[in-house]
């Protein structure tokens, strides 16, 4: 019985866990292709995947080269810089 509550307890943990990270990312209009040429202004933007990128732009060009998998968590840096013009 302790191990079914145990079990019980740590399937809830699981889906809440997963709740709060899926409530913390935010939702960012973005196109679907490639933008080839990106402005040089430093507006930061912290995507899922841990690392800053230097603007929405290069933000964007990241989440499409992911097939949407990468989100933004927040606007802002999140501890580690991306290349800033990595095509």
């Amino acid at each position: 019985m302790k191990t079914a509550g145990f079990l019980l307890l740590a399937l809830m943990l699981f889906f809440y866990m997963d709740f709060v990270t899926e409530a913390n990312e935010e939702k960012i209009p973005c196109s679907r292709q490639i933008q080839n040429h990106c402005t040089l202004e430093y507006k930061p933007h912290c995507g899922s995947d841990g690392f800053t990128y230097a603007n929405r732009c290069l933000f964007c060009n990241a989440v499409v080269k992911s097939r949407g998998v990468l989100k933004l968590k927040h606007h802002g840096t999140c501890g580690h810089i991306a290349e800033l013009y990595k095509n």
